[in-house]
C-alpha cells in the first residue's frame, strides 16, 4: 500500500513537471475558473469574441482579459475587458475571485445591478465600471478594505451614496447617474481621499 502510495506521489510529479500551471488549476484555481465561467454564461453579446479563449480546453490564466499571480496557487488577481463592447449582466459569482486587484469593465453594455458579492473582495484595489447601463444602488463596499479606486460614471445608479466606504479610498467618481440625498458625512473620515465626483446627479 505505502509503494503503491509513493509511486502515485512520484507519477504526479512527473505529470507536473513542465506544467506547473496545469497542476496549479487542479490545486487551487477551480474556484476562478468555474466563477470566469458563470461570468461568461451571463454574456449575451460578445461581438469582438473577446471570450472566444475562455473554455475547458486552456487554463484561465491565459484567457483574454485575465491576469493571475506568477506563482501557486495561481490565483486570478485582475480582469480587464475594458472596451469590449460586451452586452449582459454582471455575475454575482466574480465575488468569489477572492485574490482580485482589479475588475475593469468600463465602456461595455452591462446592464442589471452591480452584484453585492463584489463588497467581498478584501483584497480589491480598483473597481471600474464606468460608461454602462448599470442600475440600482451602490452596493456596501466597506469590507473592501484595500479598495482606492471607485469609478461609477456614466451608468443609471440611484438612491444614496453609501455612508460605509472603504478607509483607504483615494478616488470616486459617480458622475452622470440618477444618485440623490446628501454627501455622507462619513466623507470627511476618509482622510486620503484626492478625488470624488458627483456632479451631473440629484444630489441635494
Amino acid at each position: 500500500m505505502k509503494i503503491t502510495t509513493i509511486m502515485q506521489f512520484i507519477l504526479g510529479l512527473i505529470v507536473c513537471n513542465g506544467h506547473v500551471i496545469i497542476c496549479g488549476s487542479l490545486y487551487g484555481n477551480e474556484t476562478d475558473q468555474l466563477s470566469l465561467l458563470e461570468f461568461k454564461d451571463a454574456i449575451t453579446l460578445d461581438p469582438k469574441q473577446s471570450l472566444m479563449s475562455w473554455n475547458d480546453s486552456t487554463h484561465s490564466c491565459s484567457w483574454e482579459g485575465v491576469h493571475c499571480r506568477m506563482k501557486n496557487p495561481y490565483r486570478v488577481t485582475s480582469l480587464n475587458l475594458t472596451n469590449r463592447g460586451l452586452v449582459g449582466q454582471i455575475s454575482p459569482s466574480l465575488g468569489n475571485l477572492t485574490f482580485l486587484k482589479h475588475l475593469l469593465l468600463p465602456t461595455n453594455g452591462f446592464t442589471g445591478t452591480i452584484p453585492p458579492s463584489l463588497g467581498h473582495l478584501h483584497r480589491l484595489q480598483n473597481l471600474y465600471l464606468s460608461n454602462n447601463t448599470l442600475q440600482g444602488t451602490i452596493p456596501s463596499l466597506a469590507n473592501c478594505s484595500n479598495l482606492k479606486a471607485l469609478w461609477l460614471d456614466r451608468n443609471q445608479l440611484v438612491g444614496r451614496i453609501p455612508a460605509d466606504l472603504p478607509p483607504y479610498l483615494q478616488v470616486m467618481q459617480l458622475p452622470v447617474n440618477n444618485l440623490t440625498g446628501t454627501i455622507p458625512a462619513s466623507l470627511a473620515n476618509i482622510t486620503v481621499l484626492n478625488q470624488f465626483n458627483v456632479a451631473f446627479n440629484n444630489i441635494e
